[in-house]
């Protein structure tokens, strides 16, 4: 077969190459931009309570094993705060940046195979570079937020193996050896798979550059120094826990008592089936898999066909190097989660991102080989993969536009999934589908009557109705099918009680609560609000301490200090609330008011209580009459009694249905016509 046109082995051709990638990756993904967040993004970016400065990143990262992903979501969200559409931006660039750089790895490794492989490796490589990044298997981590992790290991990946292949024939080889460890290092503060890339490295380097392990440790055995040396941070990061037996509570690694590591391993080989056939056929991608582990023997068929691929795969890989090098990293790839190390989620699509490029590079390299005299027959295939697929992932993207449509395609797929009908419940509520809602968490508990969620969900749904005592009813019945051990249903169930009054009753199970999870943030800070409602504020005081980054908290631990007389320390309790949300309303109001009526004169700041009821007044459009109140209070501490005079008349004019109010708006206003501030415990 001829070659086509020199096109990819000149600069332009490859900057025309890089274009078109560009431009097909940004137009499919356009619409994934207007995504909301989904899951786990919730806990990780919406209901996150503060998030580091520049400065402490580096103390405060470098034991965390995701540490690169919290930096980048520091950085989206201190450009465009929970605004989704930057981090889906965000994504999307990580997604192309990735497809360029699986171009330049195969380009570059195609280069050292045959000659026919050689003259085509631009066109080849672009071919498998664009198939892979608009392959609807890849589109999950793409849009899921909180799966960049998966996105950025990929490209700690494919930087540290391009590296590798672009040093090989560099005249300085030393900085592209660093940057191949470097790659190593980001990945594993990433996602702990990158713990792989040593080994994929050493296989690469012995299959197309050294020849054999020896001369590629002989030659560059440095660089193997260093990736054997980034394994450390896998101690740092406290990832070898996963091998700990006695962790309580986990939810991965060998500590887990829902499915043991041999099960786990025959369920995987159905599961990597699975991923096989969605990289081949991706006619039905679910975002949540409800995959319950079977006894041993139902896997035995599986197990045994995907044992005889890995037998296969080490076999090629001792005698065909080069045809075994793609299916082993497959396997490596796969291989942390999906071997003898359980997790909680037995299926996710997202893990198949990087071994995806393996695949897809096989098929390409199948598919040229088959029709290695066929040219325009190879092109027609190509074309129409990519037509294929590109609109499958189009019509994919169309499921992220909503939570409610996403949740009801994993309903369709799984509809005794409890999991995917609570969280679907949970989206139906968010758009104010509250019976539609009720149904998901009914049907939940048909098919699992011993599954304690959707009763507390359906108490949630009936508190939104109004019915306190059915809803305690429900969330009761999750606490006792829990078994007390759900802080969250222990913590819900005290939260009625404090709504129906019973304030002991509240104070005993969130005590309960934090026995469960001491570190609980609900339960501390509504903990600390019974025990002020209580008349305890140096207990409450105790326990709002323990969540300085809760506003809530923060507005209990000031209400806590007001109460005994501790305003300096209630003043900055406020100010620090209002460093996290400069815009909460009522933090503004009562610090405005505390700052200008407050008995101590070292607290009171007329013109700092001035801006901040304006600010308020603003945000609520001179709807709030208590911050009318503070705003007076604030021109009269600062002797602007004529501006107070004039904003207790507007309070007054505002609050003429609610003849108490009136009644103490006139006496502030007879007050300050005597040029007289107010003061907290002033009786006149």
């Amino acid at each position: 077969m001829e070659p086509l046109p020199s096109l990819s082995q000149s600069r332009a051709g490859r900057w025309i190459f890089v274009c078109i990638l560009l431009i097909v990756g940004l137009l499919l993904y356009a619409k994934a931009l207007q995504a909301p967040f989904f899951l786990d993004d919730a806990p990780t970016i919406t209901l996150r309570s503060s998030w580091p400065q520049w400065h402490e990143l580096p103390s405060q990262l470098w034991r965390d094993p995701r540490a690169v992903v919290t930096a980048s979501l520091s950085l989206n969200h201190a450009v465009g705060e929970l605004n989704p559409w930057g981090y889906h931006l965000f994504n999307v660039l990580v997604h192309l940046a990735n497809s360029l750089l699986l171009w330049g790895l195969v380009r570059r490794t195609l280069l050292e195979c045959s000659e026919s492989l050689k003259t085509r490796a631009g066109q080849l490589a672009f071919g498998v570079s664009l198939l892979w990044m608009i392959h609807p298997l890849a589109s999950q981590p793409v849009v899921y937020v909180i799966q960049r992790a998966e996105l950025m290991m990929a490209t700690a990946y494919l930087v540290s193996l391009y590296a590798l292949v672009r040093g090989y024939r560099a005249p300085k080889q030393t900085r592209w050896s660093i940057l191949v460890v470097m790659g190593c290092v980001v990945g594993l503060y990433t996602k702990q798979v990158a713990a792989t890339i040593p080994l994929a490295a050493l296989l690469y380097d012995r299959t197309f550059l050294a020849g054999t392990f020896t001369q590629a440790l002989r030659t560059r055995r440095w660089m193997y120094v260093g990736l054997l040396a980034s394994w450390s941070i896998l101690f740092i990061t406290g990832t070898t826990t996963l091998l700990d037996t006695n962790v309580q509570g986990a939810s991965a690694g060998l500590s887990m008592q829902a499915v043991m590591p041999l099960q786990y391993l025959f369920v995987q080989s159905e599961v990597i089936l699975h991923y096989l056939r969605l990289c081949v056929w991706p006619d039905v991608l679910i975002f949540d898999y409800g995959w319950p582990p079977q006894p041993i023997n139902a896997y035995f068929f599986t197990f045994a066909i995907t044992a005889c691929l890995f037998a296969m795969t080490v076999w090629l890989v001792w005698h065909r190097p080069k045809v075994g090098f793609l299916p082993a990293c497959v396997f490596l790839i796969l291989g942390p989660t999906s071997s003898l190390v359980p997790i909680t989620d037995m299926v996710a699509e997202h893990r198949m991102y990087l071994p995806l490029a393996a695949v897809v590079l096989m098929a390409v390299l199948l598919l040229h080989g088959v029709c290695a005299k066929q040219r325009k027959l190879f092109l027609f295939f190509l074309v129409v993969a990519g037509l294929l697929l590109g609109g499958r992932t189009w019509v994919r993207l169309d499921d992220y536009r909503d939570g409610v449509t996403l949740w009801k395609t994993v309903v369709q797929a799984s509809p005794t999934f409890a999991r995917g009908r609570i969280h679907l419940g949970s989206a139906l509520m968010r758009s104010g589908e509250l019976d539609d809602a009720a149904y998901q968490y009914e049907q939940a508990i048909a098919d699992h009557r011993g599954y304690a969620t959707p009763y507390n969900h359906l108490g949630r749904y009936w508190l939104l109705k109004g019915d306190v005592d059915k809803a305690m009813g429900f969330v009761q019945q999750a606490v006792e099918l829990s078994e007390q051990s759900n802080a969250d249903y222990l913590s819900h169930l005290a939260h009625l009680y404090r709504l129906k009054g019973n304030l002991p009753e509240a104070s005993r199970y969130y005590q309960l609560a934090l026995k469960v999870n001491p570190r609980h943030p609900e339960t501390l800070v509504g903990l600390a609000a019974v025990l002020l409602q209580l008349g305890q504020p140096r207990e409450a005081i105790r326990y709002a301490q323990q969540s300085p980054d809760n506003p809530d908290a923060l507005l209990g631990l000031a209400s806590a200090h007001a109460m005994l007389g501790q305003w300096a320390q209630a003043d900055e309790a406020f100010a620090l609330l209002l460093a996290i949300q400069p815009n909460h309303l009522e933090a503004l109001q009562r610090r405005a008011w505390l700052l200008a009526t407050c008995p101590d004169d070292q607290v009171r700041q007329g013109t700092l209580a001035i801006e901040l009821a304006q600010q308020g007044l603003t945000l609520c459009n001179g709807r709030n009459l208590r911050l009318w109140d503070a705003l007076g209070a604030a021109y009269a501490e600062a002797k602007q009694f004529k501006n107070a005079i004039n904003v207790m008349d507007q309070a007054i004019q505002l609050a003429r249905q609610q003849p108490q109010l009136v009644k103490r708006f006139e006496a502030r206003k007879q007050l300050y016509q005597r040029d007289r501030p107010y003061r907290l415990g002033d009786k006149k």
